[in-house]
């Protein structure tokens, strides 16, 4: 957890009607693997704080991680990098 509480950056989650994916998003200074919520029109709208962590109940069992893993794994390759300025919040930064 973050010490600030924020799970995501960006939008509020009453935004995220469009879905999300995992991503690859590239920083300033590096590449990190985040959840990646789209608003309604398919807009990156907001991401995880932290980049993901790949862990499951004990109801789930390792499946949910190796299923977790292999649709990370499909999503990284198969979408392109996006940059971290794609995102909303960080156009609002700039001003």
């Amino acid at each position: 957890m973050n010490p600030d509480g924020k799970l995501f950056e960006g939008d509020d989650e009453s935004s995220f009607g469009g879905g999300w994916n995992y991503r690859i998003i590239r920083f300033e200074k590096h590449y990190a693997l985040h959840e990646v919520f789209y608003d309604t029109d398919g807009n990156p709208s907001a991401h995880t704080k932290d980049p993901i962590n790949f862990s499951c109940e004990h109801d789930e069992g390792t499946d949910g991680i190796t299923q977790s893993l292999a649709m990370a794994l499909s999503d990284a390759t198969n979408k392109p990098v996006l940059p971290i300025d794609d995102f909303p919040y960080r156009q609002k930064e700039k001003k």
